[in-house]
């Protein structure tokens, strides 16, 4: 893998100072010099490295010469010219270049240190579309902070005493990645994202954190976590999200983590632990829980799903000693193909009571498996909230209509479908506010 430092040269006198920071320190007069002796002697010795750095005309005139004497022969130097204009076509013409000089198969790193007024944005943007577009690894962005010394006339005479520290911005590209992770999360529900930055550990922090490995670990199990609810909500896995653990674990998740982040982040973590503890593993609640959430990611569909099935499963649950009594287990057949049956015929049972008290059918041509226990049907009537019944009919007839692609003459268009679904929602915590226990 070829490590590829992308710099800049300005017309300034350069004078010779060490750069330094926590690992390394070199001197010279030419931060590119620096960088690059920082990822041959502290990332990849065996490497390829090589370098491009950009100059104007007049840069080039000042300084190449100087710069070519100063550089390390174990790198491959190569200076790029660039407009002098300053004007917009100037700019994209910058951002072509340094496109254009970049390999796929290459490990990007940016000094921005000689960088003169608008380039550090220019190359900041240039590094997000080859990092996002062309999905090339950016190994870091350093910038050497001369100014901490004062004014040029008040370096102290020696070099080796003019210590400027070399530091990593990395942090804020890091920052940038997040913020796109965590937007699609908040807007789509789509974790995938999240997901890839907790795998490659790339957590921006105040600070260096003593347990590092141990918050790697819980923030790589978080996007294991969020991916997973991801994917259970969008497919609507049911039985799946009331066993879900998230809730249970949110909060060692974001104590492992700690609190080193920059403080962006942190908060949206806080949102993220907030939003999650609600969750508890082996409740029916978390099916109305999901509904909202998708309801509020514009998962309509899975909206209309969980909905019509969290009343089904609700009251399943609630009345299960009746259900148990009404379909047992029985004893002569093997567990799991009768378990199978009695839960599809006790989620029947219901669903099939919610539909005739909602349409007004008698219990005389009551179906299996309702009709077989006509009595028991007629007592748990009265235990319907009012209007639940009427609720639920419309619910599953707004969930066929959007399962069945809308190829029905009673068809809604998305902007009523997607509005019944809140309504509806709505309505179903106003009836059974209990099913919502703890949803903000």
């Amino acid at each position: 893998m070829t490590h590829h430092l992308i710099s800049f040269l300005g017309t300034s006198n350069y004078k010779e100072c060490c750069y330094t920071n926590e690992q390394f320190n070199h001197q010279t007069a030419y931060s590119s010099v620096a960088v690059a002796h920082y990822i041959e002697a502290t990332v990849d010795a065996t490497a390829v490295t090589k370098a491009t750095v950009f100059v104007t005309p007049s840069a080039e005139r000042l300084n190449a010469e100087n710069l070519r004497a100063a550089w390390s022969p174990r790198a491959e130097l190569a200076l790029q010219s660039i407009s002098e204009s300053g004007d917009e076509n100037g700019y994209w013409s910058i951002f072509q270049t340094i496109n254009e000089t970049i390999q796929d198969d290459e490990i990007v790193w940016l000094d921005i240190t000689h960088s003169f007024r608008y380039l550090p944005l220019l190359a900041y943007a240039v590094l997000q579309y080859l990092r996002d577009v062309r999905h090339i690894t950016i190994g870091g962005i350093y910038y050497g902070a001369a100014e901490t010394l004062g004014p040029l006339a008040q370096w102290p005479v020696d070099a080796s005493d003019c210590r400027v520290p070399l530091h990593d911005l990395s942090a804020f590209l890091q920052v940038n990645q997040w913020s796109n992770a965590l937007s699609t999360f908040n807007e789509s529900g789509v974790a995938t994202g999240i997901r890839k930055l907790t795998d490659t550990k790339a957590l921006p922090l105040v600070k260096a954190s003593k347990g590092k490995d141990q918050q790697a670990q819980a923030l790589k199990q978080l996007g294991i976590a969020l991916e997973t609810w991801s994917q259970q909500a969008q497919t609507c896995r049911g039985g799946a999200m009331i066993e879900t653990t998230i809730g249970d674990r949110i909060d060692d998740f974001i104590s492992a983590i700690g609190q080193d982040m920059i403080p962006p982040l942190s908060s949206e973590f806080t949102k993220l632990q907030l939003q999650f503890s609600r969750l508890k593993k082996g409740q029916v609640e978390n099916i109305f829980i999901a509904a909202e959430w998708c309801a509020e990611k514009g998962l309509i569909q899975q909206t209309w799903t969980l909905l019509q099935e969290g009343i089904v499963t609700f009251f399943t649950d609630r009345w299960g000693v009746e259900l148990n009594e009404a379909f047992p287990m029985p004893i002569n057949q093997k567990p799991a193909s009768a378990a199978k049956r009695i839960f599809i015929q006790r989620r029947e049972f219901v669903s099939q009571l919610f539909q005739v008290s909602g349409t007004g059918i008698q219990p005389r041509v009551w179906k299996e498996p309702l009709g077989r226990h006509p009595a028991l049907g007629q007592q748990l009537q009265h235990e319907i909230p009012q209007g639940l019944a009427k609720l639920y009919i419309n619910i599953a007839a707004d969930r066929n209509d959007i399962n069945h692609a809308g190829f029905d003459q009673n068809a809604a268009d998305h902007k009523k479908i997607t509005q019944r679904a809140h309504e509806n929602l709505a309505a179903v915590r106003a009836a059974i506010p209990e099913a919502f226990d703890g949803i903000l």
